[in-house]
This record gives C-alpha cells, structure tokens and sequence, in this order.
C-alpha cells in the first residue's frame, strides 16, 4: 500500500506510535465506571535513565493522556468509554486515528494481571492516603503506592511512559483498575533494582472542557478500518483514508 505526501506520510508512524500503548486497558471496562475525579494529574518517569513526563485528564467516563515524547511531536491518547471509541492523535500534525474499542482489542496483546498484594504499610503522597501494593508479573515485580480517592485509572500510554512492553497492556495497570486504585508512585523491579519509576508530581482537581475528549474537526481523521492491509511488524491492520 502506497501513502500519498503529506500528513497521510506520517499514518504508519502514528500506528507505531500509539497501537503499542496499552489501550487494551480499557476495554473490559463497564461503561458505568463514572470516575469520581475531574481534573489533571501530572507524571514523571524515568526508565533507566531517561525521563519523560505526561498529563492524564480524568472525567467521568473519559480519559486522555497527553505525551511530549514522541519524535513527531505532542501526542495523545482519548478514551471515551459511553462512547467505545479510542482516539489517537498526533497533535502537531493535526492528525487522528478512531477506532471501536472491539477493533482495538484486535490489535494490542493481553498479558495474565499477575498478583496483586496489598502489604498493609501506608503513606500521605500529595494530600490523598495511600497503600503499598506490590504485584507480582511473569517477568517482573512492581511496587506501587495508590489511592482510591482518584477514581479509575483507566490506561496508560506505554512508550510514553517508559512501563510495559510495545503492544502490551501492563498487568499492573488491569490489577488496579480491577480494584479501583489509582498509582501515585510505581516502580519497577528487575532483579532487585529498580528498572523504571513512575510518580504523580501534581493533582488539579477543575472543571475540564469536554473539547479535551474529542477530534478536533480540523484534523484529518481515519476511521476506515482495512482487515486485508498490513503494515510490516505490526501484529493487526492498518487504517486508510
């Protein structure tokens, strides 16, 4: 399949992008999961060295997250669970990719959750109670400080972050969203060392617009799903116009 010039060009680099992200989190989620916070919460990670940082907006039955780190740059991530759409988006291209979250499940791959162990110690992280979990993976062992004063988290962007493998949901993540904790502070072990940490730097609880959790109409938008395209290393399909 040939891509015409301009920002059709960049459409593979957006599935590369933003297919491995672990958008899968949400696709087991009842539609009626109403998260009890509106606002922004701010992360910092780093992964064996190189930090990124990313917004995640929360409201209601939606959620984006929004990333700098990305080669072509601002990138995001809207879940919109009343509606079952996933929208990914390169905004500095005005660029966007919709699919059905059925369709998306097709092309992210799903990991067992693991064990999740709440170790009884607690500690106040930027005003809100939290508890200690440690989860338990097939490869590796995460610590993680969460609240359930946030809501639901519904998903994180893997590459943004620097957690979880490309195409993969993180088993983490589904552990608490199953119980309704939101992280504050994650690490991740290998070995015995800490291979990434993950931690929330600053909590905005105001009123968001519901522009957040839409395309934008001026953007060119796929949404034209072709079962019988490929992209090379790429476990699904590809999007045209």
């Amino acid at each position: 399949m040939k891509w015409t010039a301009g920002r059709r060009t960049l459409l593979p680099a957006l599935m590369v992008m933003m297919i491995p992200s672990g958008i899968v989190i949400a696709m087991s989620f009842s539609p009626a999961f109403a998260a009890s916070f509106e606002g922004v919460v701010h992360f910092k990670s780093n992964y064996w060295g190189e930090e990124s940082e990313f917004d995640y907006y929360s409201k209601g039955n939606k959620a984006r997250m929004e990333t700098n780190r990305s080669r072509h740059g601002r990138a995001a991530v809207i879940m919109d669970l009343d509606a079952r759409k996933v929208s990914m988006l390169l905004l500095s291209w005005r660029l966007a990719m919709v699919m059905n979250m059925e369709e998306a499940s097709r092309l992210a791959s799903v990991r067992p959750v693991g064990s999740l162990v709440k170790t009884g110690k607690t500690r106040t992280i930027l005003g809100y109670h939290t508890d200690q979990f440690i989860h338990t993976g097939q490869e590796e062992e995460t610590e993680i400080w969460g609240t359930t004063g946030l809501g639901v988290f519904i998903g994180l962007h893997t590459r943004a972050s620097g957690f979880g493998r490309a195409g993969d949901s993180p088993e983490w993540v589904r552990a608490l969203r199953d119980q309704k904790i939101f992280p504050l502070v994650v690490i991740r072990m290998n070995n015995g060392k800490a291979q990434a940490r993950m931690d929330v730097t600053d909590i905005r609880n105001e009123v968001l617009s519901e522009e957040l959790f839409v395309v934008p109409r001026r953007y060119l938008t796929y949404d034209k799903f072709d079962p019988n395209n490929k992209m090379p290393g790429m476990p699904g399909t590809v999007w045209i116009k």
